[in-house]
């Protein structure tokens, strides 16, 4: 069976997305895989702010492990909530939450599960972040071997 790949941020366009990929989905027969990239919380990622000791004061760079959890399970839930979208619509579908480079897991996500088209949405971003990193789709096109279908960021 074939599958569909949508790429969701969470934002209010992943509702989009994930209502387009159905609808192609259910068009074709396919499968639809749902997928949510945290970013690594790894420490090493982390900034580390150098000791002040004339003040008497180290800062710690240790994440807040609470809220990096809270954060991982309403991540978790609300793309979990996007897959009983697409089955609310006849859509066999799988929601996935992984965490790490969102450019790196989706394109290893496309080389797993080989499916006929990605589907995510294009963000505005600033200039410079996208100069220095590039944005996730740019990253994409041209790495995946599967074509890309960007819808337009809302205007809200």
């Amino acid at each position: 069976m074939t599958c569909i790949l949508a790429a969701v941020d969470l934002s209010v366009d992943s509702l989009r997305v994930v209502d387009a990929a159905a609808d192609y989905a259910k068009r074709l027969n396919a499968e639809l895989t749902i997928i949510h990239v945290t970013g690594d919380t790894g420490e090493a990622e982390l900034p580390v702010m150098p000791p002040a000791p004339e003040v008497g004061i180290v800062a710690s760079a240790q994440p807040d492990r609470t809220e990096i959890a809270a954060q991982i399970r309403e991540a978790h839930r609300e793309v979990q909530s996007l897959g009983e979208r697409a089955r609310a619509a006849g859509v066999t579908a799988e929601a996935l939450l992984i965490q790490g480079s969102p450019s790196e897991k989706i394109a290893q996500q496309v080389e797993k599960l080989a499916p006929e088209f990605l589907v995510m949405a294009a963000h505005e971003s600033s200039f410079l972040r996208d100069l220095l990193f590039g944005s996730v789709s740019e990253q994409l096109i041209g790495k995946v071997a599967c074509p890309v279908m960007l819808l337009p960021a809302s205007k809200d």
